[in-house]
C-alpha cells in the first residue's frame, strides 16, 4: 500500500521569466523519491510596471493557480531581486538588534538610502570574520506571501539564487580556494570562496559579452582584495544565457556548475546559508 506526501514545488522568479518544478511525493515500496519534473515555463514582459517584479508576479499566479494540487513552495529569487553584502563581524555583537543595526549601516554605505527600507537576513551558518547580507525589497516578499496565501500551496521558504546555488553544489565547492560565478541576464554575482566561507562578493552589471566581462572583474577584484590572487580557478554557473567559450590561454581554470534550475532544488536535508522562511 503507497502513502502519499505533500508534493515539493519550486518557483524560481526573474524579471523576464518564471521557471516551475514539481516534485512527487509519492511512497510505495522501497519508499522512492519521484524525480522532480519541469512543469512549465514562462516569459514575462515587464513593459510599464510600477515595480520590477509586478509582470512576473502576474505570470507567477497564474503557475499557481495552474498547480491544481496541494503542496509545500519554495521560490527561488533571481540575483536581481537580492542586494548582499559582507560585513565586519565581532563577538561584542550581543543581539539581533545590533547585528542587524551594523547590517543597515554597511548597505546604507554601498547602496545609499534605499537600504533603509529593505528587509534583512544574516547569513546564521557564517562563522568567519565576515557576516554575509542579503536584502530585498518588502513589497516582493509581502506579494509573494499574499499570492500563496489565497492558494492550496504552502509557502515554506524564499531564498536568494546565490545560496540555493551554493547549498546544491556544497560538496563541490568545498574542494578548496575558488572563485564563484554566477551569471544571470544582465548581472554577475562574483564571489571569493575561502575555506567555504565568503571572503569577497561583488554584483555587477553585464551584457551579452559576459565572458569577457567575467575575466576583465576577475582580474580587478584579484588586485583589489587580500589573498585572492592565487585563486586562478573560477565556478560558473549560467542561468538564462548561453555558455561560451573562453580565451585558450588564459590564467583561469575554469569549471561548470550546473545552474539552480527547477529539477535541482535544495533537499530537505541542505542547510541553507542564508534564507527568508515564508508561509
Amino acid at each position: 500500500m503507497s502513502r502519499w506526501l505533500p508534493d515539493d514545488w519550486q518557483f524560481t522568479l526573474a524579471p523576464d521569466s518564471v521557471l516551475v518544478a514539481r516534485t512527487p511525493h509519492r511512497f510505495g515500496r522501497g519508499d522512492r523519491r519521484q524525480a522532480p519534473q519541469v512543469t512549465g515555463q514562462a516569459v514575462a514582459h515587464r513593459g510599464e510596471q510600477r515595480q520590477p517584479w509586478a509582470a512576473a508576479l502576474a505570470v507567477l499566479a497564474d503557475s499557481i493557480a495552474g498547480a491544481g494540487v496541494g503542496g509545500r513552495a519554495t521560490v527561488i529569487l533571481a540575483n536581481q531581486f537580492v542586494r548582499y553584502a559582507l560585513v565586519p563581524w565581532s563577538d561584542l555583537i550581543e543581539s539581533e538588534e545590533e547585528g542587524l543595526s551594523l547590517s543597515r549601516h554597511y548597505l546604507h554605505e554601498t547602496y545609499g538610502a534605499a537600504a533603509e527600507r529593505w528587509q534583512l537576513r544574516i547569513d546564521p551558518e557564517e562563522a568567519s570574520d565576515l557576516k554575509l547580507i542579503s536584502a530585498v525589497e518588502p513589497e516582493l516578499l509581502e506579494d509573494l506571501r499574499r499570492l500563496y496565501a489565497g492558494s492550496r500551496l504552502r509557502l515554506v521558504s524564499i531564498q536568494p539564487r546565490l545560496m540555493a546555488l551554493c547549498n546544491r553544489h556544497r560538496r563541490r565547492l568545498a574542494g578548496g580556494d575558488t572563485w564563484l560565478a554566477l551569471v544571470e541576464p544582465n548581472s554577475l554575482c562574483l564571489a571569493l570562496l575561502q575555506d567555504q566561507h565568503f571572503a569577497a562578493l561583488r554584483q555587477v552589471r553585464v551584457g551579452d559579452a559576459w565572458a569577457a566581462e567575467l575575466v576583465t572583474t576577475l582580474e580587478r577584484e584579484s588586485l583589489l582584495v587580500d589573498a585572492a590572487a592565487a585563486v586562478r580557478h573560477v565556478f560558473v554557473a549560467a542561468a538564462g544565457v548561453a555558455e561560451p567559450r573562453f580565451a585558450v590561454g588564459m590564467p583561469w581554470t575554469i569549471e561548470w556548475l550546473e545552474p539552480l534550475m527547477p529539477a535541482q532544488a535544495p533537499t530537505p536535508t541542505d542547510r541553507p546559508l542564508a534564507a527568508a522562511t515564508g508561509g
